[in-house]
């Protein structure tokens, strides 16, 4: 496909994993961001591959309330790319660095907004096999919350539920579950996990996993022998319910976790 909607490109807006990104204009006056893969990395198949298959997964979850909307995708001049719905705000890896106002006022609604786009990945029948606060991005255009909106981002590393064969694993290590760790397999439940030690830091302002090294820290996150303090007890004003979801999430032996987002959601938020 080639480039159908005309854009003029304000500003280089970020670089990140494999991608160049730029803040444009769209003729509708609405901005959007165009993301692309770096030029540096086009000479790779595998790149090439993993970019062009994260936006068909992007474009397949398109359109809904808590993903960032993929409006166009293809290439141009051989270089694959994506206009996605620009999202002012900031991400939740951000609003918790700056320890937000609005992170702790409506920290349950983000959790909230947060989980329901990464249920409808796995309604889709989809992993996403990233899942950390920088892929979630936070907008709030009113003076409440009901203007609140969470989106998440970045399906560059996406596979099919399907597909559980052994791989090398991506990810990022303070997130990803023991099985990716010690079996090389990730399915929803490990999205499950990841999702489970960022609702834990959104909650608690501390890690579920502690210790004095990152080598410490990611043996207490693979061992059974290791299980994290509730995190209400470390925030008493968190409702049962979503601290029930969030230990369950964080149960080790896959098999005996969570499944997926969507039954994780019905445990955290029963009404």
């Amino acid at each position: 496909m080639t480039m159908s909607l005309e854009y003029h490109i304000l500003q280089k807006f970020a670089t990140g994993g494999i991608s160049q990104l730029y803040l444009v204009m769209l003729p509708n006056g609405r901005k959007a961001v165009l993301r692309q893969l770096q030029v540096s990395k086009m000479f790779s198949i595998r790149l090439q591959r993993q970019f062009r298959y994260g936006v068909t997964v992007h474009k397949a979850l398109s359109p809904h309330r808590n993903i960032a909307e993929c409006y166009e995708c293809g290439s141009r001049l051989l270089r694959p790319y994506e206009l996605i719905e620009y999202v002012p705000g900031e991400n939740i890896k951000s609003l918790l660095s700056n320890r937000s106002m609005l992170l702790a006022q409506y920290s349950l609604r983000i959790l909230q907004e947060a989980a329901r786009g990464l249920a409808w990945v796995h309604q889709r029948g989809y992993v996403h096999l990233d899942v950390k606060p920088e892929n979630f991005l936070c907008t709030n255009n009113c003076s409440d919350c009901n203007g609140l909106m969470v989106k998440l981002i970045d399906f560059d590393t996406a596979r099919e539920a399907s597909d559980k064969g052994p791989r090398k694993q991506n990810g990022t290590p303070s997130y990803m579950a023991p099985e990716q760790f010690r079996r090389k397999i990730a399915t929803q439940a490990s999205d499950v996990f990841a999702f489970s030690v960022m609702a834990y830091q959104i909650l608690t302002r501390a890690n579920p996993f502690e210790g004095n090294t990152v080598k410490e820290k990611l043996h207490h996150q693979v061992s059974e022998k290791v299980l994290p303090k509730p995190p209400i007890e470390r925030n008493p004003d968190i409702p049962e319910a979503l601290n029930n979801a969030i230990m369950m999430g964080l149960t080790k032996r896959m098999e005996e976790r969570i499944p997926n987002m969507s039954a994780w959601c019905k445990m955290a938020f029963p009404t």
